[in-house]
C-alpha cells in the first residue's frame, strides 16, 4: 500500500455484520467448515459513525453508542467462531479510538504479539453469551453522558479538539477505558502492510480483509495481499 485517503463516514458496525453474514454462508456451504478456520482482518482509520442512527459525522452526540456497538459486533463474530484481527492506522488517531480498537480486538479473540498488553480487561466486562456489559443494551441512551473533546478533520488529534456534548458515556464506554496491545495500530499506510503480514503470521489460514464501506478483499495466496 503506497498511500491512503479518507472522506465520509465509517460504517464499522454494518461492515462487521456483513462479514458475519458472509462467513456464516460460506461456512454452511463448506464441507470442511467444522475444521477450517475463518476469521476477519479488519482495517480502519476512524470511528464508527453510522450505527444507532448516527449521521456519519465524527463529532456528534451519543458516539459512545457507536463505540459500544463496534465492540459488540466484533464479539458477535468471535462468539460465532470467527476471530477478528483489528488494524487501525493514522497518525492522528485519538486515544478514545485506540482504546475502542483494542477492545474490539480483545473481544474479537485476538492479540498483537508484538505489543505489550496493558490495561484491565475487567474494566469493560461482557458476560459470556452477551454482547454488552451488564445493564447496557444496543444503542442504549445515557442521560448522564458528558462533554468531551472530539477530533475530526477540522480539529485533528493531538490538538484541542472540538468540545462535544454527550460524547462520553458516564460509565462503560470502551473509548475511555484504557486498553492496549491487542490491536495492530500503525501510523500510516506504509505500515499497514506490516500489520497485515504480522496478523497473517500470527494466525495463517482462511480469512477476509474488511475495509468499512468497501467489499471484502481476499489474499492472492498465503503470502501476498490484495488491497
Amino acid at each position: 500500500m503506497n498511500g491512503e485517503g479518507a472522506s465520509g463516514g465509517t460504517p464499522i458496525g454494518s461492515a462487521l455484520s456483513e462479514a458475519k453474514l458472509y462467513l456464516d454462508a460460506h461456512k454452511a456451504a463448506d464441507s470442511a467448515g467444522s475444521c477450517r478456520q475463518k476469521f476477519v482482518i479488519f482495517i480502519t482509520d476512524g470511528s464508527d459513525t453510522f450505527s444507532c442512527g448516527a449521521d456519519g459525522s465524527e463529532c456528534n452526540t451519543d458516539r459512545y453508542q457507536n463505540r459500544r456497538e463496534s465492540v459488540a459486533k466484533a464479539k458477535a463474530l468471535a462468539d460465532a467462531g470467527y476471530k477478528v484481527f483489528v488494524i487501525g492506522f493514522g497518525s492522528t488517531m485519538p486515544p478514545y479510538l485506540q482504546n475502542t480498537l483494542n477492545w474490539m480486538a480483545y473481544y474479537g479473540g485476538t492479540d498483537n504479539p508484538n505489543a505489550t498488553n496493558s490495561g484491565s480487561t475487567a474494566a469493560y466486562s461482557i458476560p459470556s453469551g452477551f454482547l454488552f456489559p451488564a445493564g447496557i443494551t444496543s444503542c442504549m441512551d445515557d442521560p448522564s453522558a458528558t462533554t468531551a473533546a472530539c477530533y475530526d478533520s477540522s480539529s485533528p488529534y493531538p490538538g484541542a479538539g472540538n468540545s462535544q456534548s454527550a460524547f462520553q458515556a458516564s460509565s462503560k464506554d470502551p473509548g475511555y477505558l484504557p486498553l492496549s496491545g491487542y490491536a495492530f495500530l500503525t501510523s500510516d499506510a506504509r505500515c499497514v502492510g506490516h500489520g497485515l503480514k504480522d496478523s497473517h503470521e500470527y494466525h495463517p489460514g482462511s480469512h477476509v480483509f474488511l475495509f468499512p464501506g468497501l467489499y471484502p478483499v481476499f489474499p492472492d495466496d498465503g503470502r501476498k495481499f490484495s488491497l
